[in-house]
C-alpha cells in the first residue's frame, strides 16, 4: 500500500493492484478463489457488515470459473455454472445455484424469470427474480465473479412426475432466443397425513388463515411435560412458522419453548392445504413452584417476531395472539 491505513480518511475508497506469482500448472478449467484479509501487530482485523457489526476475518473473491456453461445472458453477464438437484420431494422448495462472470461497468442488473413446466408442458409455476441484491456490481471496475442461489417455492402440492425448469432474461432484446438456461428436475412422493388423529383435547383454533390448533394431547413422565400438537394447513402458508409453548403464571413465563415442526426438519411453507401434523414438545417442570399455571400456544415469524392473530369461523382477525390450552397445576 501506498499510503498507510492511518492516513484514510473516513469512506476513502483504496485500490490496490495485487501481482501474484502462480505455478504454471495452475489448471485453466477450475474455479480459483482468492482469500483476502487484514491484520495488524495484534492479529487479524474482523470484517464489518452493512449495520457495523463484526463478521468473518476475510472474504473469498473467485478469479476464475470453470467455464462449464459460458452462456451469456447479455454483454455484461456470463453465466458460468449453474447447480441443482436432480430429484427432491413434494413440499421442498426448489433451490438454484449459480456463478455469473460480470464485467466491468454493468450499467444495470438484469431480472430473470424462472418457470417449471410439467411433461406434458403446462405451466405450473413461473416467478421473477433480480439477478442479485447485490447492488455493488454496478460499482465495479473490473470483471468478478458472483455466486447466487434462488429460492423458488415452487407448489407444495405438484403431481410427482418429470418437469422441465427454463430460465429466461425478462428483457429479451440482448439476446435471441428466449429460452437462456433449461435443465429437468424429478419431483417424488412425500408421505403425507390428512386424517385427523383421534386426541384428548380438541380445539380447532385457526391462526391468520393459515394453520390450525386441532388438538392436543398431554401426559406426565416424572417431571417431564409431554405434548402432543396436533396441526392442520388450511392455506399454503409461504412464510415458516415456528410455535412457541409458554408455561405462564401471572403473566410471567416460567417455561418455554420455540421451534418449528419436526424440529425444523419439515417447515410450514412446505405442507400441503390440509395436511396433518403432530410434533410433539417437551416441557421440565421440576424448577417450577409450586401452584397454577397456564400452558399457552402461538406461532410467529422468526424474521420479524410478528406474530399470528386467532381468527374466527368466519375468517375475521381476532385481537388475540396466543391460545390458553391447558391449566397445570404443579404439586408440592
Amino acid at each position: 500500500m501506498t499510503l498507510p491505513g492511518q492516513l484514510w480518511k473516513s469512506g476513502e475508497i483504496v485500490l490496490n493492484n495485487l501481482d501474484f506469482n502462480v505455478g504454471t500448472d495452475l489448471p485453466e478449467n477450475a474455479a480459483i478463489f482468492v482469500k483476502l484479509g487484514m491484520y495488524d501487530e495484534i492479529g487479524k482485523t474482523k470484517l464489518l457488515d452493512v449495520p457495523g457489526l463484526p463478521q468473518m476475518d476475510h472474504q473469498i473473491i473467485q478469479i476464475q470459473g470453470l467455464g462449464l456453461n459460458d452462456l451469456y445472458l447479455d454483454e455484461f453477464y456470463t453465466l458460468d455454472t449453474l447447480d441443482h438437484v436432480k430429484q427432491q420431494k413434494q413440499g421442498n422448495p426448489l433451490e438454484i445455484k449459480a456463478t455469473w462472470l460480470i464485467s466491468e461497468r454493468a450499467p444495470t442488473i438484469p431480472e430473470l424469470i424462472f418457470s417449471l413446466y410439467s411433461e406434458s408442458g403446462d405451466l405450473t409455476y413461473k416467478t421473477n427474480m433480480n439477478l442479485t441484491k447485490n447492488t455493488t456490481v454496478l460499482l465495479l471496475a473490473a470483471k468478478t465473479y458472483l455466486s447466487e442461489t434462488y429460492v423458488l417455492p415452487i407448489p407444495t402440492t405438484l403431481e410427482t412426475g418429470k418437469y422441465k425448469i427454463e430460465i429466461t432474461a425478462a428483457n429479451n432484446d440482448v439476446i435471441q432466443n428466449s429460452k437462456f438456461f433449461s435443465s429437468n428436475i424429478q419431483i417424488t412422493h412425500r408421505e403425507r397425513n390428512f386424517d385427523v388423529p383421534d386426541m384428548q383435547h380438541s380445539l380447532n383454533t385457526t391462526f391468520g388463515n393459515l394453520l390450525s390448533l386441532v388438538g392436543y394431547d398431554l401426559h406426565y413422565e416424572g417431571k417431564l411435560l409431554n405434548i402432543l400438537l396436533h396441526w392442520k394447513s388450511i392455506n399454503h402458508t409461504p412464510i415458516n412458522y415456528k410455535y412457541f409453548v409458554h408455561v405462564v403464571r401471572n403473566n410471567q413465563v416460567y417455561a418455554q419453548i420455540d421451534t418449528m415442526p419436526n424440529n425444523y426438519q419439515y417447515p410450514t411453507s412446505w405442507w400441503a392445504p390440509n395436511e396433518i401434523l403432530t410434533d410433539m414438545v417437551t416441557l421440565d417442570t421440576s424448577d417450577l413452584m409450586p401452584g397454577d399455571y397456564t400452558i399457552t400456544v402461538g406461532l410467529y415469524d422468526p424474521t420479524d417476531k410478528s406474530r399470528l392473530y386467532i381468527t374466527d369461523h368466519n375468517h375475521n382477525i381476532l385481537n388475540v395472539d396466543h391460545l390458553a390450552i391447558h391449566q397445570l397445576n404443579i404439586l408440592p
